[in-house]
């Protein structure tokens, strides 16, 4: 084994790399070592780092599943690198051991890939008296190749079972399989250094705290869209289809689909470099690719040679622009709730993250910016009591949540952080004053993390708002500082022509503006509401080496609370009794959460359940009761979502434009037209869960041949949306190209683009939540919402003068 490690490392590892970029590599991992050492929280020094968990870490990160490795390659690595891996290679920015492992792992990967097609050209035994369990991460390796073999003869079958409760024919399914494979094979094969270096920095550094890590200029760039929520490119999307560059689909607002020069399913020939020379595009990655059209907004990207199918290579120029992802924006509702002869008007604001916008913090295209747009639109409008519902906020910047926050409060500490000096810093409320004065329900989740719990927990301790949903949110209590590793290069190696990454640094601990920490517990809900638990909970108490909990000393709070509570009602312990027993009573008799209490039950016993059987008659028959159960819970959902007696209405603040307005197919997107109920929406199949199509293939594949012209099997839809949803990565092909494909159509062929605007447009009759919030069925926002309309029936929404003193004298006590 050992020769045959160090003969695959020799023919493509690290020192094969040109000097420049080794030399570029090597100068940003000791930069990382000494920003670790001297940035991050835990402030240690980087020896004293074991050894063992950086390996660890690393294996984990090629083989999370221990599938490929087997127990005595696990051993040699720890022997080979155990000892010499910080002295020998890490302290001098020598990351030659991530190349040699990652070629052990490449000769395991493709052994077992050939192992793989050889033992998908013989039957499989689908009834056997076996099981399988999906997640192996805490599992034994395998001690040897007898028991891999066993493992994959399992993995195998299992996911045969699978393909053939969508169709019974084996020979297509084991061909599904087949491909499925293959395209890993050439996934894996694409694998370049700057990924080795992503995948082993990030290992090195989670293992100091779970949010820390590494970024590649590629990943960063993602990153970057997450937190200011746009990103400057012209709006494709590529996937790697038979070593041609192909365009997969054209993002909704972005210059390409402005343009009307380019469509799904257009190959990028060449591109033109900076410097005017032709680039092959064939010679680069999808990253390095994405990497050249991304780049200063107003700034033009040209590609040398597009061509589509039966005509002639083109050139065309495109100008990047900011694309603004709108999933991740905010939304409102305006919700009218019966009150014996009157009526409460309760708007509803959701938070997906805590965005930026391209023009730095504050930005008016922020989130702050955006809640408080929704905010001032739903007063307008008569709304009388709020609920802020950060359910699945991962968080984002704080300094949006300070400006979220600041809109129910008069000014003072949103949050404390402290840094490894020990210094403690605020974070203010800055602006003067509350836009929104009466009743605040905030709506939480266990997935409501980070930024998320700075507002929910900030809201809470002043008392300003009552605290609705999970028993308590995901519990991350710190933040990370991201460092633009360009941009600290040093001048030594300012000519290095490596591009380097950024770096995440678990810098500071924040806390609330009472000294509480959210950190492992989290903010625990005021009044807590079901959950159906459908989706395993991971919070950050699960994570390795997580921080444990803390407080600090706020002798000032009370002070603090008197200004940001100036003439607002505070949530005292007599309301919150009063809202907590009515919201209990509610709940107790509520239909829509004897649904949630059932849901939740059935997907506790499937958890429990962790093993499948693989036996495709056992298997069918769940499935078919699995089906038949949820398509009752669903039903019943409808029904007693429909008996609530709350009306709402969608309220927008972003103009509509002619091209959102109209319904149907274009540039891989579904678009259907403001109602009265819902503003305009994009929905893309690849947002859809593939259940749904499988489940209306029928009336899904009429609704296409009706529209289209062209006959369209239900099973051969099933199929395709199989196909689709278990091929991964980059190699994914489109819906539009995968149907063109069998349908032997051309993807942008008009009778395609009618025949997927009424296929959508029968799902989403099917299936309205899809694109209206207002009817999703959803009995813990419309619970929040009675939350907030009790709080308005018990009246006094504005304090009595004496309100601030009590708060100051600690006669109205902070939540505890």
């Amino acid at each position: 084994m050992q020769a045959s490690l160090a003969a695959a490392g020799s023919v493509a590892g690290f020192n094969t790399l040109p000097l420049e970029h080794r030399r570029g590599i090597q100068q940003e991992v000791r930069t990382i070592i000494g920003l670790l050492e001297s940035h991050h929280y835990r402030n240690r020094p980087f020896v004293q780092t074991p050894t063992s968990a950086l390996i660890d870490s690393y294996l984990g990160t090629l083989d999370g599943q221990r599938m490929f490795f087997l127990r005595g390659d696990v051993a040699f690595v720890q022997r080979r690198f155990g000892r010499n891996l910080m002295s020998s290679y890490l302290l001098s920015g020598d990351i030659h051991p991530a190349f040699e492992i990652v070629d052990l792992f490449r000769e395991r990967f493709e052994a077992r890939m050939d192992w793989v097609s050889e033992r998908l050209g013989r039957p499989l035994d689908v009834n056997r008296r076996d099981t399988w369990r999906d997640d192996r991460s805490q599992a034994d390796w395998p001690n040897d190749e007898s028991e891999a073999d066993a493992l994959w003869e399992r993995k195998l079958t299992d996911e045969l079972i699978e393909g053939l409760l969508v169709d019974s024919d084996v020979a297509w399914a084991t061909a599904c399989l087949r491909e499925r494979y293959e395209q890993r094979r050439r996934r894996f094969a694409s694998i370049d250094a700057e990924v080795v270096q992503e995948l082993f920095l990030a290992s090195v550094l989670s293992v100091h705290d779970p949010h820390s890590g590494y970024d590649s200029v590629q990943s960063l760039l993602d990153r970057g869209m997450e937190t200011t929520g746009s990103a400057a490119g012209v709006g494709i999307e590529l996937v790697r289809s038979e070593g041609a560059v192909v365009i997969e689909a054209l993002v909704p607002g972005g210059a390409a689909e402005a343009s009307g020069e380019v469509s799904a399913g257009d190959r990028i020939v060449a591109l033109v470099d900076d410097d005017g020379a032709p680039v092959e595009a064939a010679g680069l990655s999808l990253r390095e690719i994405v990497r050249r059209i991304r780049g200063e907004p107003g700034t033009t990207v040209r590609f040398l040679s597009v061509v589509r199918d039966g005509e002639t290579p083109r050139e065309i120029a495109l100008v990047r622009a900011t694309i603004e992802p709108a999933e991740q924006h905010v939304s409102a509702l305006l919700y009218e709730v019966p009150d014996g002869e009157a009526t409460r008007r309760v708007g509803a604001i959701r938070l997906p993250v805590f965005y930026g916008g391209s023009d730095g913090p504050g930005s008016a295209r922020g989130a702050g910016a955006g809640v408080r747009a929704s905010l001032e639109e739903l007063l307008r409008r008569g709304a009388e009591a709020i609920v802020l519902d950060l359910r699945d906020n991962p968080g984002g910047l704080t300094t949006e949540a300070a400006l979220v926050a600041g809109l129910f409060l008069d000014r003072g500490p949103v949050m404390f952080t402290r840094g490894s000096d020990g210094k403690t810093r605020r974070v203010e409320d800055e602006v003067p004053g509350a836009l929104h004065r009466g009743p605040l329900v905030v709506l939480t989740s266990a997935r409501s993390a980070s930024a998320s719990e700075v507002v929910a927990g900030a809201l809470q301790a002043y008392r300003r708002a009552v605290v609705s949903g999970d028993a308590a949110t995901f519990g991350k209590g710190t933040a990370q500082a991201v460092v633009d590793l360009d941009a600290v290069k040093s001048p030594a190696a300012a000519s290095a022509a490596h591009v380097r990454g950024g770096l995440r640094l678990t810098s500071q601990r924040f806390y609330l503006p009472d000294g509480r920490s959210p950190q492992i517990d989290g903010v625990l809900a005021d009044i807590v509401l079901p959950s159906s638990g459908s989706r395993e909970l991971r919070r950050e108490r699960d994570l390795p080496r997580a921080f444990p909990n803390s407080t600090i000393d706020v002798p000032e709070f009370a002070q603090f609370a008197a200004v940001a509570m100036d003439g607002i009602a505070p949530v005292t312990d007599a309301r919150l009794q009063e809202l907590t027993r009515r919201s209990e009573s509610r709940v107790a008799q509520s239909a829509e959460f004897a649904g949630v209490r059932e849901a939740r039950r059935w997907w506790e016993e499937r958890r429990s359940a962790s093993e499948r059987i693989l036996q495709l008659d056992t298997r069918r028959a769940e499935r078919s009761a699995t089906t038949t159960e949820m398509g009752m819970l669903r039903d019943e959902g409808r029904r007693t979502m429909s008996e609530t007696g709350l009306r709402a209405t969608h309220v927008s603040v972003a103009p509509e434009t002619a091209k959102s307005e109209a319904h149907g197919w274009r540039a891989g997107v579904y678009r259907r037209a403001a109602t009265d109920t819902a503003a305009s929406v994009e929905l893309r199949a690849g947002d859809v869960d593939p259940n749904l199509f499988l489940g209306h293939a029928d009336a899904l594949a009429n609704a296409f041949a009706r529209a289209s012209g062209v006959k369209l099997e239900a099973s051969m839809l099933r199929r395709l949306v199989f196909e689709g949803r278990r091929f991964e990565g980059e190699f994914e092909p489109g819906i539009e190209r995968r149907l063109a494909v069998v349908l032997g159509m051309g993807a942008s062929d008009e009778r395609m683009k009618t025949g997927l605007s009424a296929l959508f447009e029968e799902l989403v009759e099917l299936e309205p939540e899809l694109v209206d919030p207002a009817v999703r069925f959803d009995p813990g926002l419309r619970e929040a919402v009675r939350i907030a309309a009790d709080w308005l029936q018990l009246g006094e929404s504005q304090p009595p003068p004496e309100t601030a003193s009590a708060i100051a004298t600690g006669e109205v006590p902070p939540n505890p």
